[in-house]
């Protein structure tokens, strides 16, 4: 399977008011990647749909298993 994603934007406007889009991405070779978010002056709702992902902690220099729903709030710096 390659990798693909899809984007929607939502057009109801009392979803649009709380929502700027949902986005999706499938791949099934993840063991090998490293994906960096970078700051977008948004707050974010993160769900993890597959298994174990690992993460890395900078400030704690340790690496963690990502959970199956984040909130990634605003980001001042890129995070890896």
């Amino acid at each position: 399977m390659k990798i693909s994603s899809e984007i929607f934007f939502p057009e109801q406007s009392f979803i649009n008011q709380l929502v700027k889009c949902v986005w999706r991405i499938y791949d099934q070779d993840t063991a090998k990647r490293c994906e960096t978010i970078l700051p977008k002056g948004n707050a974010e709702i993160i769900f993890n749909m597959c298994g174990n992902i690992f993460y890395r902690n900078t400030t704690e220099k340790t690496i963690n298993i990502f959970p199956r729903v984040a909130i990634n709030g605003i980001n001042s710096a890129p995070f890896i």
